[in-house]
């Protein structure tokens, strides 16, 4: 007969506690998020107080059995449990603050065996957070993993902004990508940095969250494309400004530059930066002199072969003859060009220049401001992942 490993864990606990209180434990550790049930009744078999501490500190109880066995945080805790020592002593010796000790079982669903902000050792902190923390407990488990994220890459102003936000009570609600938010947030008030300066709308503690979702991908996708490309392979004409007569067929290559000629032309090219970063189209500008004549987007066909996607003259006008006759016997000309095809879209984002450009100033300035070790700059495909998600938390 086979015995679940929980069973096994009981065991040795229902010799010693009577019938009543063992319901009333099963009930307890049954609020514990799936993830730790097993190891918690493992610590519960050590000793009647670890009992106790599973009904009046779930977070301590977290706190231990998310440690390895030998781990010398845990053995301190441990003993101190063992010893009957207070509350507070033993989430100090956990590196916790004192106010979690009034977190619910069901809101802890993640280990806590890392290091939090020094801030939130504040009372103050504390009882901001207790009371913006939702009283459902389903709720509550999504609500603290949100907060901690923000403790971990955001100052006290971001995280209590954070805590409040009521959509955060949604029971049906995307991943919300904490960090890219917590640096939107940052960059707001750096706005003399070359990332900070493409803030559209800088972030302060009385917008909604929806608001932020909705301006931080906009934010990141426009740092990206000015910040973190590699550039062009070596040889390709696609980032060359051509000449055909007298028009000169100039690529737009910066955010403020697609800005500029979306305002000349009284256009959406504005809305055309994140498919620019994604490498789908480029967008080129046709002048004449200091006049902007048309404007150009070129992508691949299912062939692979580069194709004029849109080409319109001013208010998405048709450009006149001789435009026209330039723009398509310029891209038969790039066309032709050994391997443009392969080159179209560029040598993609680099996660150096992300982490050295974008993330070291704010991971430093984090570290410095919470005390915890410096942030490891996310992969560039971690970043582009957690954009989508970022989008697909603002359309929902």
């Amino acid at each position: 007969m086979n015995v679940s490993p929980v069973s096994a864990a009981i065991a040795p606990v229902a010799a010693v506690i009577h019938a009543p209180v063992r319901s009333r434990l099963q009930q307890q550790i049954a609020r514990y998020c799936y993830r730790f049930r097993r190891r918690v009744w493992r610590f519960v078999s050590e000793g009647s107080r670890n009992a106790d501490l599973v009904f009046s500190f779930p977070a301590a109880v977290v706190a231990i059995v998310s440690r390895p066995v030998g781990d010398r945080q845990r053995r301190g805790a441990e003993a101190l449990v063992a010893a009957g020592a207070p509350l507070l002593r033993i989430a100090e010796a956990l590196g916790l603050p004192g106010w979690m000790r009034k977190l619910p079982a069901e809101a802890i669903v993640e280990p806590l065996d890392g290091a939090l902000p020094i801030a939130w050792q504040s009372p103050d902190v504390g009882r901001v957070l207790l009371g913006a923390m939702p009283g459902d407990g389903q709720l509550s488990g999504r609500w603290l993993q949100a907060v901690i994220g923000a403790g971990r890459h955001g100052d006290e102003a971001f995280v209590t902004w954070l805590a409040g936000q009521r959509c955060l009570r949604r029971r049906r609600m995307s991943p919300l990508p904490v960090r890219l938010l917590a640096l939107f947030a940052w960059y707001s008030s750096r706005r003399e940095t070359p990332a900070g300066a493409l803030v559209p709308v800088a972030w302060h503690p009385e917008m909604s969250l929806e608001r932020a979702v909705g301006l931080a991908p906009h934010w990141l996708t426009r740092a990206l494309h000015d910040l973190c490309h590699k550039g062009e392979c070596c040889g390709a004409p696609w980032g060359q400004r051509a000449m055909h007569g007298d028009l000169a067929i100039v690529p737009l290559t910066s955010c403020a530059a697609i800005a500029e000629e979306a305002s000349v032309m009284r256009n959406c090219l504005n809305q055309y930066v994140p498919v620019v970063v994604s490498g789908q189209c480029r967008l080129y500008s046709v002048r004449r002199g200091a006049e902007v004549r048309a404007t150009v987007e070129v992508r691949l066909d299912d062939n692979g072969v580069p194709r004029i996607c849109q080409l319109c003259g001013p208010a998405n006008a048709k450009p006149d003859e001789q435009v026209l006759a330039a723009v398509h016997s310029w891209l038969l000309e790039v066309a032709a060009w050994p391997g443009a095809g392969a080159s179209f879209r560029g040598e993609g984002l680099s996660g150096d220049r992300f982490a050295l450009a974008i993330w070291a100033p704010f991971a430093q300035a984090i570290a410095e401001s919470t005390g915890l070790a410096p942030l490891a700059a996310p992969a560039i495909e971690e970043v582009e992942r957690e954009l989508q998600q970022l989008r697909r938390f603002a359309r929902f």
